[in-house]
C-alpha cells in the first residue's frame, strides 16, 4: 500500500513541475524562464524557431539563426544546461557583477548570459555580438558540413544516431590516421633538427627521437578530433562523454610524451656525469629520473581526475589528513630521505670512496633515498640510513691525500746503543730511497725502553691512491728493515712480559754481507719498476 501512496505523490508532483515549467513559458521574466523557452523550442519534439528567438534582446533581423547557433555553441562544446540550477527569481543579482544578469558557463563561456531589460529577461546585446564569433570558432567548416555532402537519406536514424553522424565519426577516424602518419614524417626531421649536434651523437640511435614524434603526432591528431568534434553534433550527453573521453586518452598520452623527454634530458645528463670527478652525479642521476617520472605522471592523475569531475581539493584534504598519520608513523622514512638530500647537497664523499662512519669501514657503492650501501673488507654489504650518516661524523678515507704508516719495532735489549744508532741511521735511508715514502714526513726515533723490548718508532706519510699500494709499500719497507736487522744481528723482541728471548735466525732469500750492497739492492729494485 506504502509503495502505491508513494508511486501517486511522486506522480502529482511531476506533474506539478512540469505544469510550472509549461506556465513559466514565454513569460521570459527570470532567468529560468527565458533558458528554458529558449531550449524548449529547439527540441525536435516542440521545433518552433520563432518563439525560440523571442528570446533574444530586441529580436534582431536575424535572431532565428541567433537562436539556432547559440543551441549548437553549447551543445558543440557539450555543455549541459542544469535548468534546476538556474534561480526563478525575477530580481536576480549576479554576486560577482552585482548586475541583473545570469551567466550560464561563467568559465567556458564568459559572453553568453541573460539580463534584465525593464520586466523581461533576455539574452543580453553582448550575446548576441559574440554568437556568430563562437560559433565560427567551433563550426570553422560549418555545422552542416557533412550533412551537406550527403543526400536525404543520411538523416535517418539508426541507433540513436543519424546516418551522416555514424559516416562523419568514420570518416573522422580515417583522417585521424592519415594525419598521424603525416605528422610523424614531419615532426620526426623538426625534433632532429631542433636537437643540438652533441645531443644526437650520444644517442645510441633514433628510437628515443622516433618515440617523441610518434607520440607528439598522436596528440595532435586528438587535439583535432577534440577540435572538429562539434561538427558531428552528438547528443549533448554523448557529446560530453566522448568529448571527456578524448581528453583523458590526450592527458594519458601526454604523460608519456613527458616521460619519453625525460627518458632523453636524463640519458644526455648521464653522459655529462660520466665525464665529471664525481661518482656521486652518476647516482644522483637515476634518483632525478625518478622523481622527475613521479611528478609526471602525479600530475597526470591529477588532470585526468579534474576531466572526470572529480573535486581534486577535496581529495587531496582527505589524503592530507590521512597522510598527517602516516607520516608520523614514517618519521624515520622522512628523516632519511632529508639526509640523502642533505648527502647529494654537501657530498662528504663519493662512490667508491673508503668511509668510515658508524664504527663501520668499507667502500660507498649505492647511495639510495632511505640508505646509504658500504662495502665492507669482508666483503659484505652494509645499509647505514641516511639519517644516521647526516648526524654521523664521516671519515672519508678516500680523500686522504697520504696514507699513514706508523710501526714500533721492539728489539732485544742486547742491542748495544752503536748498533740502534746504525740501524735508525739505515732504516732512515730506505724510506730516502723509496719512492713512494714522503721522507720529509717520516720520523725514526728509539722512542721507548719497554718491559720486553727497546721500541723503535717508524711514523710518516707515504705518497699512494689506494690501500693496495698502502699495503704494498709498507711491505716493501718493512722487509728492507728485516734485512738490514739481519746484516747488523739485530734480533726482534717478542711482545711478551716474560724475560724469555730467542735468537732468531734472518730467514732471506739473499744473503746480505754489507748495509751498502742491501742499499744498493733496494735502490735497484725501484729502478726497474720505473
Amino acid at each position: 500500500m506504502k509503495q502505491y501512496l508513494l508511486l501517486f505523490l511522486f506522480t502529482i508532483l511531476t506533474i506539478n513541475v512540469f505544469s510550472q515549467d509549461k506556465n513559466r513559458l514565454d513569460k521570459l521574466n527570470s532567468p529560468y524562464s527565458t533558458v528554458y523557452t529558449h531550449l524548449y523550442y529547439l527540441q525536435p519534439d516542440f521545433y518552433d524557431v520563432e518563439k525560440a528567438a523571442k528570446t533574444l534582446y530586441k529580436n534582431p533581423k536575424n535572431a532565428k539563426e541567433l537562436a539556432i547557433q547559440l543551441k549548437q555553441i553549447l551543445d558543440g562544446k557539450g555543455l549541459y544546461v542544469e535548468l534546476v540550477d538556474i534561480p526563478i527569481d525575477s530580481n536576480h543579482v549576479d554576486s560577482t557583477t552585482k548586475k541583473r544578469i545570469y551567466k550560464l558557463f561563467p568559465d567556458e563561456l564568459p559572453k553568453i548570459y541573460v539580463q534584465k531589460y525593464g520586466n523581461r529577461w533576455y539574452y543580453a546585446s553582448e550575446t548576441i555580438r559574440a554568437i556568430p564569433t563562437l560559433h565560427k570558432e567551433i563550426y570553422p567548416f560549418g555545422a552542416d558540413l557533412i550533412v551537406n555532402l550527403l543526400p536525404k537519406f543520411g538523416q535517418y536514424v539508426f541507433l540513436g544516431l543519424q546516418i551522416w553522424q555514424w559516416l562523419g565519426a568514420v570518416l573522422f577516424i580515417i583522417i585521424a590516421f592519415f594525419a598521424y602518419k603525416l605528422m610523424t614524417l614531419i615532426i620526426k626531421p623538426i625534433i632532429k633538427k631542433l636537437l643540438s649536434t652533441k645531443v644526437s651523437k650520444i644517442l645510441p640511435d633514433n628510437d628515443f627521437i622516433f618515440k617523441i614524434a610518434r607520440l607528439l603526432s598522436i596528440i595532435l591528431v586528438f587535439i583535432l578530433l577534440i577540435r572538429f568534434l562539434p561538427i558531428l553534433q552528438l547528443p549533448i550527453d554523448l557529446a560530453q562523454s566522448v568529448r571527456t573521453g578524448l581528453k583523458i586518452v590526450e592527458t594519458a598520452f601526454f604523460i608519456f610524451l613527458f616521460l619519453r623527454i625525460i627518458d632523453l634530458a636524463i640519458y644526455y645528463v648521464r653522459e655529462l656525469a660520466r665525464k665529471t670527478e664525481s661518482t656521486l652525479d652518476n647516482q644522483l642521476v637515476p634518483i632525478l629520473h625518478t622523481t622527475l617520472n613521479v611528478i609526471v605522471v602525479i600530475g597526470g592523475v591529477i588532470q585526468i581526475l579534474t576531466l572526470l569531475e572529480v573535486n581534486v581539493t577535496a581529495l587531496i584534504a582527505g589524503v592530507s589528513i590521512g597522510g598527517l598519520a602516516i607520516a608520523l608513523a614514517a618519521q624515520d622514512t622522512v628523516k632519511n630521505l632529508l639526509g640523502s638530500l642533505m648527502i647529494f647537497a654537501d657530498k662528504p664523499f663519493q662512490i667508491g670512496d673508503l668511509i668510515k662512519v658508524s664504527g663501520i669501514v668499507g667502500t660507498v657503492e649505492v647511495v639510495g633515498f632511505r640508505s646509504t650501501r658500504i662495502r665492507t673488507s669482508a666483503n659484505s654489504l652494509v645499509a647505514i640510513p641516511n639519517g644516521t650518516i647526516a648526524n654521523e661524523v664521516i671519515d672519508n678515507l678516500g680523500l686522504r691525500m697520504f696514507r699513514k704508516m706508523d710501526v714500533n719495532i721492539g728489539i732485544t735489549y742486547q742491542t748495544t746503543p752503536e748498533t740502534i744508532e746504525t740501524f735508525i741511521v739505515g732504516i732512515r735511508t730506505i724510506i730516502e730511497k723509496h719512492p713512494n715514502a714522503k721522507a720529509d714526513t717520516f720520523q725514526v726515533h728509539f722512542t721507548n725502553l719497554n718491559a720486553s723490548s727497546l721500541d723503535i718508532m717508524i711514523n710518516g706519510m707515504l705518497d699512494v691512491k689506494t690501500w693496495s699500494e698502502e699495503l704494498e709499500t709498507k711491505q716493501e719497507i718493512l722487509l728492507a728493515v728485516i734485512r738490514l736487522a739481519g746484516i747488523l744481528n739485530i734480533n726482534f723482541a717478542f711482545p711478551s712480559t716474560s724475560v724469555y728471548m730467542e735468537k732468531m735466525d734472518t730467514v732471506s732469500e739473499k744473503k746480505y754481507n754489507s748495509i751498502e750492497q742491501l742499499m744498493a739492492d733496494f735502490e735497484q729494485q725501484f729502478e726497474k719498476k720505473t
